[in-house]
């Protein structure tokens, strides 16, 4: 699938710092218990949301949350929206969210940073 290339600011990511969403007062990374997912160890909040919405993500971009086996993740987790903070479906299609989503998930072998 093709990517758009319209995004040219990292405002495209201010709503991560709305309280609540994935931030703590300090500024912090929400922490959450470690668990496997994907073969990556997940710790936080905002991982575990970017891990979901590319696993349940359709080849036209659409945000299916009820595709895929996603024992691993619970309503609960998510304040029933896994979506809270992070961009709208048109701008997840950009290639800046794709290269964020890449940096913040790291993969297996990536030592993460809370803050």
């Amino acid at each position: 699938r093709l990517l758009k290339t319209s995004a040219i600011s990292m405002n495209l990511f201010d709503a991560l710092k709305e309280p609540g969403c994935v931030l703590i007062r300090s500024g912090n990374i929400k922490q959450c218990p470690e668990s496997m997912m994907e073969g990556i160890i997940v710790q936080d909040v905002l991982r575990k949301r970017l891990i979901k919405i590319e696993r349940n993500t359709n080849i036209d971009g659409e945000l299916d949350l009820n595709a895929g086996d996603d024992d691993y993740l619970d309503d609960d987790d998510f304040d029933s929206d896994p979506t809270k903070g992070l961009p709208d479906v048109a701008k997840r299609s950009e290639f800046l969210f794709h290269l964020f989503s890449l940096l913040a998930i790291g993969g297996v072998f990536c030592q993460h940073d809370f803050t």
